[in-house]
């Protein structure tokens, strides 16, 4: 067995305990998984295919399952054996075949409208959607969501394409919990909580214990946030329930504390507004510091004075994108002014309609 590219012998050997195969038989299909096809598996992804539960790929045939599910999902979805993840879809579940994939397919074809192209969307982003079953892991959860928070078709085909493996969540287990608890920690009502879930669909495989409550316990802590408060935050970005304490709010929210001395009440009041906690997602190094630098470079303002400029914004300077939002605007004050004497910073937040009206004086 030493032969299977230097795979542990003690990871072997629960192969040929199991008495699965003959080793000649095993030979064809490593050779298969790790030249032929292109399937092109390295030495530990063989290594952890060969122990439990991945062992059961050598007792299932190569040839009449996972090549002729490659092949029907290249002729009809366009999909390539070099795409890893379809690799890893089919090997990860060999009892898949073409009779039980062309079903799927279409069933979420007739049922939903999907096509072809978007199927293939999610099988890249959800390999393991092929292995669902329909009436017992799909329908289920669809139905679920339809009787209880009234999605609609549309509405789930959409949250489906941005997050498939909603279908591998579990109603008792994942979804029907973490919507019980907004509703009985922050009094969500079903309309809130589906608006949230269809801006945020992976909202309902997040870990209630390990990512919701330590963030919003977080901001309760560090900067005095009631309950009503973020509720009113989340409602507005769901998304911020999938940043990372550390490696995104602490360090955003720490760099305007630091380099502009923005207070807590200050910070918390930006979160607070409109677009608010939106500016949590924007990346520092390239976008909010060479935003401010401009600023402070085209209207000559110290740090204290671009601060208080950013708050009379209420915050909407850190939201603008600078070469599609800002020097646009600037550029079209310049070619009727001469300077900048009449134009604060806080003005270039304003809509570009409003923007116009005020200094170029066009209705």
């Amino acid at each position: 067995m030493l032969w299977i590219h230097g795979v542990r012998s003690g990871h072997c050997s629960l192969i040929l305990n199991s008495r699965l195969i003959p080793g000649s038989c095993i030979k064809r299909k490593v050779t298969f998984l790790t030249g032929s096809y292109n399937t092109r598996l390295s030495k530990s992804e063989l290594e952890k295919m060969v122990v439990p539960p991945f062992s059961q790929q050598f007792g299932y045939s190569m040839q009449n399952n996972a090549r002729p599910s490659l092949v029907w999902l290249q002729s009809e979805y366009g999909l390539t054996t070099r795409a890893q993840e379809l690799e890893k879809a089919v090997l990860r579940f060999p009892r898949l075949n073409v009779e039980t994939i062309v079903p799927r397919s279409e069933w979420f074809q007739s049922e939903y409208g999907f096509t072809k192209p978007e199927l293939k969307k999610m099988i890249l982003r959800s390999p393991q959607m092929l292995s669902l079953r329909i009436e017992s892991n799909v329908k289920p959860t669809v139905n679920w969501l339809q009787s209880e928070y009234g999605f609609t078709v549309s509405e789930l085909k959409k949250m489906l394409l941005g997050f498939p493996q909603l279908l591998s969540c579990s109603i008792e287990s994942n979804i029907k919990p973490t919507l019980d608890w907004f509703q009985f920690e922050y009094g969500c009502t079903k309309t809130e909580l589906k608006k949230m879930v269809l801006r945020l669909p992976s909202l309902l495989a997040c870990s209630i214990e390990s990512n919701i409550k330590p963030t919003l316990d977080w901001f309760q802590f560090e900067y005095g946030f009631t309950k009503p408060e973020l509720k009113k935050m989340v409602l507005h970005l769901p998304c911020l329930l999938g940043y990372s304490i550390e490696s995104n709010i602490k360090p955003t929210l720490d760099w305007f504390q630091f380099e502009y001395g923005f207070t807590k009440p200050e910070l918390k009041k930006m979160l607070l507004g409109f677009p608010g906690p939106s500016l949590l997602g924007f990346n520092i190094e390239s976008n909010i510091h060479p935003k401010y630098k401009w600023l402070q470079e085209v209207f000559q303002l110290s740090k204290a004075q671009l601060k208080e400029e950013v708050l009379a914004s209420h915050g909407m300077l850190t939201q603008l994108s600078l070469e599609k939002n800002l020097q646009p605007k600037l550029n079209r004050y310049l070619s009727k002014h001469e300077d900048l004497s009449k134009l604060r910073p806080k003005d270039l937040s304003i809509a570009n309609k409003n923007f116009d009206k005020k200094h170029l004086k066009t209705y």
